[in-house]
């Protein structure tokens, strides 16, 4: 699991106390069951036996303390997992190439550092209370054992049954979360072309009915395909409950009739599985949010080596980011010259917009108007010009010309080139396709 993964990577090897008291809570839930079988015996016995009041109230304390325990150190781990994740993921933004960015949209990278990592922090005390129910529920099962071994063997087929049955369909809701997924992305895009476009659409009705038309569509089917998904789940996950109560029923109404040996253990028995029926059904259910963190955790994970990868690819071409000549600023006395200076977008089919190439003397101390236009390439021009965008050929050279060699502009300093700069670029929200024509 995804998941699993992110944290073991995050924490390394869990923390022993965290494991111990884990554990403990569990084991200490499980023996209430049997304080509590033996101390109904001897209320049926008409006699109070202090020792049992007296493990009942141990039992119960020490359930308290590791319950506690476990939880608050559990979400203080997760809160760390988390935050440590979100500081990479911007941290690696920050350094990568505005190409990059608008390849993977800002809607995705929002998503992921927001709503992914939010779902995995929800999720810290389904996680625990699963865990330390396994636990108990694994004891329990102990417990069941050394009352009733045929009983044991019931309980083990029901609840094998009830796995083999989610584990045959679990590959196929994995795939339906990962849709889900992608479709609150594409949401969190149409939303953002009401936040980011609010002055284009309020100004123009027709745009404004086209766009949120545009938005109701995405939503609504979001809520649909969430729905069907939902339903399909939660009839795999009642199945599976039904093989335990299946599994109940025999060991109530059928094993005595075969093993009457076996009726007098049959109350103890099933005092145990009413005790875990609780915590199995809460494992169950969880699995849900478990499927959801796991796949916001694949999301995460996925995003941080995709940035990583265009780090890396950037990392031989440039300064190390801690270099402090970063800091620097390149030396600026007499202008620049674009030398067949072009830039052209990346596309699948190979044929994206392209601007250039630019012949362009600027001597210090002009001032220079960029005309032209709408869709012309004036704003990919400034891109391209502030180094926000590297160029597919030619390059820059600054303080060259008239017998002085200047400086030409290369991967290794257009940090130093950058901070000659002072930018303000307008807040035009650009639309992923014509609306309200």
């Amino acid at each position: 699991m995804q998941l699993i993964n992110l944290l073991r990577r995050e924490l390394g090897i869990p923390s022993k106390w965290l494991i111990f008291f884990g554990g403990l809570s569990g084991v200490s839930n499980a023996c209430l069951i049997a304080v509590i079988n033996g101390a109904a015996e001897t209320v049926s016995n008409k006699a109070v036996n202090w020792r049992f009041t007296l493990l009942y109230a141990l039992l119960t304390g020490i359930f308290f303390y590791s319950k506690k325990y476990t939880l608050d150190r559990s979400s203080e781990i997760v809160e760390r997992v988390v935050n440590q994740v979100r500081h990479r993921l911007a941290d690696k933004i920050r350094y990568t190439e505005l190409s990059t960015l608008e390849k993977y949209g800002t809607a995705t990278l929002y998503a992921r550092i927001s709503q992914d990592a939010t779902i995995i922090s929800n999720v810290t005390t389904s996680i625990i209370n699963s865990m330390q129910s396994a636990v108990m529920i694994l004891f329990t099962l102990l417990y069941v054992a050394a009352i009733s071994m045929a009983s044991l063997v019931l309980v083990a087929c029901g609840l094998g049954m009830g796995i083999s049955y989610y584990l045959g369909y679990s590959g196929r809701f994995a795939q339906m979360w990962q849709t889900v997924s992608l479709k609150e992305t594409v949401f969190y895009e149409r939303l953002n072309h009401i936040l980011y476009g609010f002055k284009e659409i309020r100004i123009n009705r027709r745009k404004n009915e086209d766009v949120f038309r545009s938005y109701e569509e995405v939503n609504n089917a979001t809520r649909d395909y969430r729905i069907r998904t939902s339903k399909q789940y939660n009839l795999l996950l009642i199945f599976t409950q039904v093989f335990f109560y299946l599994m109940l029923g025999v060991i109530l109404f059928v094993l005595p009739k075969f093993q009457q040996e076996q009726a007098s253990s049959i109350i103890k028995v099933v005092t145990a599985l009413l005790f875990i029926s609780g915590p199995l059904e809460g494992i169950i259910f969880s699995i849900q949010s478990f499927a959801n963190a796991n796949n916001s955790a694949d999301n995460l994970l996925r995003l941080e080596d995709q940035l990583e990868e265009e780090l890396k690819q950037l990392g031989t071409k440039r300064l190390p980011p801690e270099d402090e000549r970063n800091y620097m600023t390149m030396g600026f006395d007499h202008g620049l010259e674009l030398q067949g200076l072009s830039y052209q977008y990346p596309q699948a089919n190979g044929s994206g917009f392209r601007i250039g190439p630019f012949q362009l003397v600027v001597k210090k101390g002009e001032l220079i108007f960029i005309t032209g236009g709408n869709g012309s390439g004036k704003s990919t021009f400034m891109h391209l010009l502030t180094g926000l965008y590297k160029p597919s050929s030619g390059c820059i050279v600054v303080d060259g010309g008239e017998g002085r060699g200047g400086t030409v502009v290369s991967q290794l300093n257009y940090q130093q080139y950058q901070n000659l700069y002072s930018i303000i670029f307008s807040d035009y929200h650009l639309f992923d396709r014509l609306y309200g024509l």
